[in-house]
């Protein structure tokens, strides 16, 4: 009974997966404007600019601590993708407000 079901669903939550998987990718490529493979706070604040939301350098600092699990100054595809499946939860809504409009 339940073997079945799972080989009938696994095929549609591994798809799903994968474009969970492309989309966080796409949204942290935008916000990687260097292409280091990491988001340090002064393309946080480009990004803000480009998009004309109005947040603080303080607003942005947190949101950047807030991703950053290893307190090395920038956020790697790993640490956004926690943020991204953890629902986008945490203190501040800055990273919120920045990816509404990131990687249209």
């Amino acid at each position: 009974t339940f073997k079945p079901l799972a080989e009938e669903f696994l095929p549609s939550l591994l798809k799903l997966d994968a474009e969970l998987t492309e989309l966080i990718q796409k949204e942290f490529t935008a916000f990687d404007r260097d292409g280091s493979g990491k988001i340090d706070l002064s393309e946080l604040q480009q990004i803000a600019r480009q998009l004309s939301v109005e947040l603080s350098e303080e607003e942005l600092s947190t949101a950047l601590a807030e991703l950053d699990l290893n307190k090395d100054g920038e956020i790697s595809l790993e640490e956004f993708t926690a943020w991204w499946k953890s629902g986008r939860k945490g203190k501040t809504t800055a990273f919120r407000k920045l990816t509404r409009g990131v990687a249209k």
